[in-house]
């Protein structure tokens, strides 16, 4: 549904066919007492058979004309009260960038576009600004409106947009899924990685176990453990390797880890 009062409003009553019109928004025309076009939104994926949509895109529809000094406060008021019908849920502001001058001469007109053109422009900083310092609005989105023909392009723009499923995020990557890339030569067999990650809580946890095999033959390396009972277990931790992965493997692992703690 389109508001009726657009039809009073010279900013936009020329762009009413477009949103009438079937190969347009084909909306009917409605008093709508907070809002200019209230626009069904599809459900992605149909989870009922229900042709009702449950979501509608509000919008409210804002020219350099209501951006003036005179006109700020009721606009301000006028949004606030928009965006408080829903939390601000589906809802957008389209920003007109071309004013409205609608008793001008035929040689004002064609002298004055550049300079509407700038109006625009300024208008539609000006409400970023505001919006900017304003928390509550912030978040809103406004769609400026280069040319009146092209309301109906932004608008179903928007609402593909936000009516389209998100993507789920993809997992995280954990630490323990570098393994493959810990070693000297690469990339670790997946039996090393899988037996490995079920053995050791972390890459620390690998790393100490390498330099406490090391240590064994290098007693200079004792004194990177608090106390003989951690080197003991580290040790154990990494010796559960040793018959299920082939030795050069496990060679190569302790070697990048100990040469990576010397680097550290």
């Amino acid at each position: 549904m389109f508001c009726t009062t657009l039809r009073r409003r010279s900013s936009f009553a020329s762009v009413i066919p477009s949103l009438i019109a079937p190969s347009g928004l084909a909306i009917k025309e409605s008093q709508l007492e907070t809002h200019d076009i209230a626009l069904p939104l599809p459900d992605f994926p149909k989870i009922t058979h229900d042709p009702k949509p449950k979501r509608t895109l509000r919008l409210l529809l804002l020219s350099p004309n209501n951006m003036s000094e005179t006109k700020l406060p009721g606009t301000f008021s006028r949004i606030q009260h928009f965006v408080s019908l829903t939390g601000g849920l589906d809802v957008a502001i389209v920003m007109s960038l071309s004013a409205s001058k609608p008793f001008s001469s035929a040689r004002d007109l064609l002298n004055a576009t550049q300079a509407d053109e700038m109006d625009g422009i300024r208008s539609y900083a000006l409400l970023q600004a505001e919006f900017m310092t304003r928390s509550e609005l912030s978040w809103i989105p406004i769609l400026p409106l280069a040319k009146l023909d092209g309301l109906v392009g932004i608008v179903k723009t928007h609402a593909q947009s936000i009516s389209r499923p998100r993507p789920k995020p993809s997992s995280a990557v954990r630490p323990l899924d570098m393994l493959a890339h810990c070693t000297p030569d690469l990339p670790l067999p997946s039996l090393a990685v899988d037996l490995t990650s079920d053995i050791f809580t972390s890459l620390g946890h690998v790393a100490q176990a390498a330099l406490a095999h090391r240590a064994l033959s290098t007693p200079e390396s004792e004194g990177l453990f608090s106390s003989d009972d951690v080197l003991q277990s580290s040790r154990s931790a990494f010796g559960v390797l040793t018959g299920q992965v082939d030795k050069d493997v496990i060679e190569s692992m302790i070697e990048f880890w100990v040469e990576d703690w010397a680097i550290e």
